[in-house]
């Protein structure tokens, strides 16, 4: 026994002649068959990795209806939203019409959104950057949300001047602004086409064409409308992170308003985002408390 593993000691490991598979020529295919399986084994794991990697440098979005670039499901919410500045007031926008100072806090909010979101002065930044929809450099409808523009938003144009006049709270007929968050490398490619609706000037086809609709309900007999009243526009997704990109909104006019509390929600017209990741309805409340 020890000779034996001085003979081995001496003369090393024994090298391998295709004993292990089959003397003779066939072991010796076998062999090359086994390596060239582990080899394309190990190009196909390569190759994969590769293409997952090269795969996020593409311009387009990779996350299609439910689900965004970040996780998650877009959720709807509303602006200006109390609990922002006074988490005591559990979202419930209260105020008097006939005093300024009771909705002040919600002007300010508005001013804050006009100033830092909606101010058009960074739209050139945001159309260089590659990443919309097409593939292409974003076009500037997909930057830029005419926020003052009265032709789209009506009384409820997001401008300063309809700000200090109270944005309709003053006159009993408040202008809500209703947004979706976690938007970020999502594109809604359940929209409702609208084939009769008419591109503006300079703006591509899906801005008019394809949109996101929302609705509002609620138990008590008020009167709501809808600014644009054809929702949205799908022009304005992806959002890929753009410096100067606006977030795309909706304006929501509630009047015939009596004195106490109301209710309303309001929810996207989406089959994709109709449920939240914890299957709950993505619906938003807004409650106002109208004081005289």
């Amino acid at each position: 026994m020890t000779k034996d593993v001085d003979q081995v000691s001496a003369e090393g490991p024994k090298k391998s002649d295709g004993s292990e598979f089959r003397k003779g020529f066939l072991g010796w295919v076998m062999s090359f068959v086994y390596l060239f399986i582990v080899w394309m084994f190990g190009l196909a794991f390569s190759i994969s990795v590769m293409l997952i990697l090269l795969s996020g440098l593409k311009e387009k979005p990779h996350y299609f209806g439910r689900g965004t670039h970040i996780g998650g499901t877009p959720r709807i919410v509303f602006e200006p939203n109390p609990n922002r500045f006074d988490i005591l007031t559990r979202s419930v926008i209260r105020f008097r019409p006939r005093d300024p100072k009771s909705y002040e806090n919600h002007m300010i909010r508005y001013k804050m959104l006009l100033r830092d979101e909606y101010n058009n002065t960074s739209t050139s930044k945001c159309t260089s950057v590659m990443g919309a929809f097409s593939g292409f450099p974003t076009n500037e409808s997909v930057c830029h949300m005419e926020a003052g523009d009265p032709n789209i938003y009506g009384v409820c144009a997001l401008t300063l001047r309809n700000i200090n006049r109270g944005m309709g709270f003053s006159r009993r007929r408040p202008c809500i602004m209703l947004r979706l968050t976690r938007i970020f490398g999502w594109y809604p490619n359940d929209s409702d086409n609208l084939p009769n609706q008419q591109c503006g000037m300079g703006v591509t086809d899906c801005c008019n064409k394809r949109r996101i609709r929302f609705t509002c309900n609620s138990k008590k007999p008020i009167n709501m409308d809808i600014y644009p009243k054809d929702g949205m526009s799908t022009c304005a997704f992806p959002f890929w992170n753009q410096v100067g990109y606006e977030q795309p909104f909706v304006m929501l006019r509630i009047s015939n308003l009596t004195t106490g509390m109301h209710e309303i929600f309001c929810k996207p017209n989406l089959k994709s985002i109709a449920k939240l990741d914890n299957h709950k309805e993505n619906i938003v409340r807004i409650a106002i408390d109208l004081i005289d």
